[in-house]
């Protein structure tokens, strides 16, 4: 039931804008807490977003 929950919580994250947020900081701030968190660099990021 936990794992549910959990997933809900992380499903309704990028309309609260907290994922936004964090990406963003990151990119700007911290490149490599955004590949250790991602395990990818910004710009290939950007280019799968783009897909």
């Amino acid at each position: 039931m936990k794992t549910i929950w959990d997933r809900q919580l992380l499903a309704r994250r990028p309309g609260l804008g907290q994922y936004a947020r964090l990406i963003d900081e990151l990119k700007q701030e911290d490149t490599n807490g955004f590949f250790n968190i991602l395990r990818m660099g910004y710009q290939i990021y950007e280019e799968i977003l783009i897909l």
